[in-house]
């Protein structure tokens, strides 16, 4: 009887992923979703590679693994970068310094050019499906592989610090990036680093237990909160390129309207009296909202409600009046709609910000 081996059911997990991100690819996402799409086949490939290996003696040659490791995080970097750039990016320079060093590295070994060798017992043949045995030969390879981690660990945090200073026009765009390192990137990048901690403790025949455990804890779990979590997934699939908006109006003069006159404390304020708050076309006013904020009209009136709201339950309003009073101060016309706008917008209840 076959069994059923966590590797399988991670293989399958990969594969959907790889056909969801796939089909949902499209003319505005795919300069940052193609590179995800790629990213997650090599991670596929990887993933076979151990199914292969757990009832046949198979494995990829480590040149291989080494090369689709590299292949799978210049891709998720480069995803990441097209985010952050809102534009289909290009690996910095110096990543040429990594590719070269590889080969390099690995024909010096080759030839018996050594800078560090390990000695002694191997602990394990393999770790997640790498032929860790491999560095006996190559053991240089190995120290090339650690650079390329930090390198790679260095770049994709530089980037997660930048998403805390980055202003995207779409309001949701930096919540939902942030997301996606804390339930993605980063546990991928802790998943590579302790797979090079087995792979040292391997070659120095100090394997841990707990470490394993771990390890392959991390591995099933990056894979399955995205999976489950479809939402994360779904967030960063919808994250697009706007299209240009050409127009003399300015959007400042929306935000200066709203922010010094609070008209949309009036309940029945739309898109009519603000185009003719402006003497502009509804048209202009719509693309000028939706081009800034990646909002409809209605939506960003409420979202300055919302803020509205926050600021007076700041400034203690509910200390002297009721969540009624609030409700009709900050223009909605009901607590319905009130509770409904502002769990949306602040990913909280009105009463569980209140508390905090």
């Amino acid at each position: 009887m076959m069994k059923i081996y966590p590797a399988y059911i991670l293989t399958l997990l990969l594969m959907g992923l790889c056909v969801k991100v796939s089909n949902d690819i499209n003319a505005k996402n795919k300069y940052h979703l193609r590179y995800l799409f790629y990213h997650f086949v090599f991670q596929l490939l990887a993933v076979l590679n151990i199914s292969l290996s757990l009832n046949h003696p198979l494995l990829f040659p480590a040149e291989i693994l080494i090369t689709m490791a590299i292949f799978s995080f210049s891709f998720l970097l480069l995803h990441i970068m097209s985010l952050f750039e809102e534009k289909k990016a290009k690996l910095p320079k110096s990543i040429i310094f990594l590719f070269a060093l590889l080969p390099i590295t690995y024909i010096l070994n080759s030839l018996g050019i050594l800078l560090i060798q390990f000695d002694g017992k191997i602990a394990s043949f393999d770790i997640i499906g790498f032929p860790v045995v491999f560095f006996r030969t190559y053991s240089d390879v190995f120290i090339c592989l650690v650079i390329s981690s930090f390198y790679f660990t260095a770049l994709l945090l530089t980037y997660f610090f930048k998403s805390f200073k980055k202003d995207f026009r779409n309001v949701n765009t930096n919540r939902s990036i942030k997301i996606w390192f804390f339930s993605y990137v980063l546990l991928i990048i802790i998943v590579g680093f302790l797979t090079i901690i087995r792979i040292y403790l391997s070659l120095i025949n100090n394997e841990n237990l707990f470490l394993s455990y771990l390890h392959h804890f991390c591995w099933l779990s990056v894979f399955l909160i995205v999976f489950i979590k479809s939402s994360i997934l779904y967030d960063i699939v919808g994250i697009s390129k706007q299209e240009k908006f050409n127009s003399t109006f300015s959007f400042n003069k929306i935000e200066q309207l709203f922010d010094s006159l609070k008209v949309f404390v009036n309940p029945t304020y739309s898109i009519k009296e603000l185009a003719l708050d402006f003497g502009e076309n509804e048209k202009t006013i719509r693309d000028s909202i939706k081009f800034n904020s990646n909002l409809t009209v209605p939506s960003y009136i409420n979202l300055a409600r919302v803020k509205y709201s926050c600021k007076l339950i700041d400034e203690g309003f509910l200390n002297r009046y009721t969540l009624s009073h609030l409700i009709v101060e900050t223009g909605f016309t009901s607590q319905q709609n009130f509770n409904r706008a502002f769990k949306n917008f602040m990913k909280m209840t009105p009463s569980e910000y209140i508390k905090k």
